[in-house]
């Protein structure tokens, strides 16, 4: 069903609207109901437009995507997705954009429309340590497990390492990540979206769990009700949010750290562009996928998935009931020092054909 032009996104139903931009354009919504949006985005000068999308999807969900009237993706899930494309075709200066839902609800969380190459990451500026002067536990500290569940930062603290990283111990998909970057977690420190509860464990105590709903980070905190009260474990959340997250922005701009993200699903590539773009967009950052070994990607496969974003498989993940027991230490090692040592050759490569000028 066809609507008038919407003069202002806050128009937009509750489903569709969140974060809707097209920096250095002018956009406009038109026939926008639960099912369908469209936008119209006009530039004042020709672009090559790259669009990034993020689905909250909780239960299962079809989309099509349509840019000027032709099909440009279709789409099935059921967890939080996010997506980069690039809109094929000649550089223009408008754009109409229609999402179709065809089946499911998912909220629309944010859609961006930028021209190529507008996020151009700052060139490195030193190499990365040499592989060879560096012990299991300082090389394994390179690495910041962004999720999807705490393998790796076991594999970490096995290994000697205890690196105070915001998604160490966290399950969050990759698309409630990336939103974060995106905002760089602005008000993750705010009380109201901020949750402590208490879980019974098996040993007859109780333990506080956090939950901030605006970034869906969760975590067992470890700490038992008897040895702090509500208030003082919340404050005690905040500050430690606060302060993670600022040091995972930190280390994006830096580029000294490989953001690590494990998933039993294989991602798409235009998720993989969603991660190396948001990467690129805060630094010259790298990121490595790792997916367990399938017929087609044996154990040990690696291969470059953008410029700054490696994929490899393990033989096997840990049983996520009960990771600590059944974690193998050697094979992520093993991975890592090989991540590592590619990650390195390129980045001495980008800094070979960078110009200091270029710094």
């Amino acid at each position: 069903m066809s609507h008038p032009t919407l003069t202002s996104l806050t128009d937009l139903p509750t489903t569709l609207r969140n974060f809707i931009t097209a920096p250095g354009a002018t956009i406009t919504a038109l026939n926008a109901t639960e099912t369908r949006l469209t936008l119209a985005i006009t530039w004042p000068a020709p672009v090559t437009p790259r669009l990034s999308i993020f689905l909250d999807a909780t239960h299962p969900t079809d989309l099509i995507l349509h840019a000027d009237d032709h099909p440009l993706a279709s789409w099935t899930l059921q967890d939080p997705r996010s997506y980069t494309l690039d809109i094929p075709g000649d550089i223009r200066t408008t754009l109409s954009l229609t999402l179709d839902i065809t089946s499911g609800l998912p909220s629309l969380r944010t859609l961006s429309i930028t021209p190529i190459n507008t996020n151009t990451a700052p060139a490195p500026a030193e190499p990365l340590p040499d592989l060879s002067t560096l012990d299991d536990a300082t090389l394994i500290r390179s690495f910041e497990s962004i999720g999807n569940n705490c393998e790796l930062g076991i594999v970490q603290r096995e290994l000697g390492a205890e690196p105070l990283d915001l998604y160490r111990f966290s399950a969050v998909p990759l698309g409630w990540i990336l939103y974060g970057m995106d905002r760089a977690f602005a008000g993750i420190d705010a009380s109201d979206p901020h949750e402590v509860t208490l879980e019974h464990r098996p040993d007859g105590q109780h333990y506080y769990y956090v939950w901030q709903r605006e970034y869906r980070i969760q975590y067992e905190t470890g700490i038992r009700q008897d040895l702090k009260t509500p208030a003082a474990m919340k404050g005690e959340s905040l500050r430690r949010m606060h302060y993670l997250s600022w040091r995972l922005m930190g280390s994006l701009a830096e580029g000294r750290r490989i953001f690590t993200y494990r998933s039993e699903r294989r991602l798409e590539q235009a998720e993989l562009d969603a991660f190396s773009d948001r990467l690129q967009s805060h630094g010259p950052a790298f990121g490595l996928v790792v997916h367990e070994a399938d017929d087609a990607h044996p154990p040990g496969h690696m291969e470059w998935v953008a410029p700054n974003l490696l994929r490899a498989t393990l033989h096997k993940f840990a049983n996520p009931a009960c990771v600590v027991e059944t974690i193998q230490v050697a094979p992520w090692l093993a991975l890592c020092r090989e991540a590592y040592r590619l990650i390195a050759e390129r980045r001495a490569i980008q800094l070979s054909t960078t110009s200091p000028t270029d710094n």
